[in-house]
């Protein structure tokens, strides 16, 4: 969902509107895209997180820790 100061500051953003010749919802859109992106998002996070507080230099030659998710 759409913070309601995010839906009164920029209205022309928002509701249905035609893209390539398809309407489309813009709010219904950003609500599936973020249920379905959430865990990649988290997991990117706790990558970067672990990344940060490590004290160890990555092994020469290792996959970095987001080798994962750039083979899609």
């Amino acid at each position: 969902m759409v913070r309601e100061d995010i839906l009164q500051q920029f209205p022309e953003l928002f509701g249905t509107k035609n893209v390539n010749g398809r309407n489309v919802n813009v709010e219904e859109t950003i609500a599936t895209l973020t249920r379905e992106l959430r865990p990649a998002i988290a997991e990117v996070l706790n990558a970067r997180r672990a990344l940060l507080e490590s004290s160890e230099p990555p092994s020469p030659g290792a996959p970095g820790p987001f080798a994962r998710l750039s083979k899609a």
